[in-house]
């Protein structure tokens, strides 16, 4: 979002429970999308979108979540907008 004036960058955070059992967190953001050939590389550790990056990121983040029981993919890929999800089991003991 870095390329895009200040009062145009967003960030949203949505929490939903899609069963009794999971959280969903979605995370999206005005940026300027993703290449769609690089989409099925994204979580591919030392592959990046930035000229800066390192590409470890979401790599880290995807182990993260499946270590906690969970998965993460890329959920929409348009110009302007890219929306990463994730979910996690909840632990429903008192």
């Amino acid at each position: 979002m870095q390329s895009l004036p200040a009062n145009e960058r967003r960030l949203e955070v949505l929490i939903t429970r899609p069963t009794a059992d999971t959280a969903q967190v979605s995370v999206r953001d005005t940026g300027p999308g993703l290449p769609a050939e690089q989409a099925g590389e994204l979580f591919e550790a030392f592959r990046t979108t930035k000229a800066q990056g390192l590409g470890i990121g979401l790599s880290i983040c995807r182990s993260i979540v499946e270590s906690h029981g969970g998965r993460i993919w890329l959920a929409n890929n348009q110009p302007g907008e890219t929306v990463f999800c994730f979910t996690l089991p909840l632990d429903n003991h008192p």
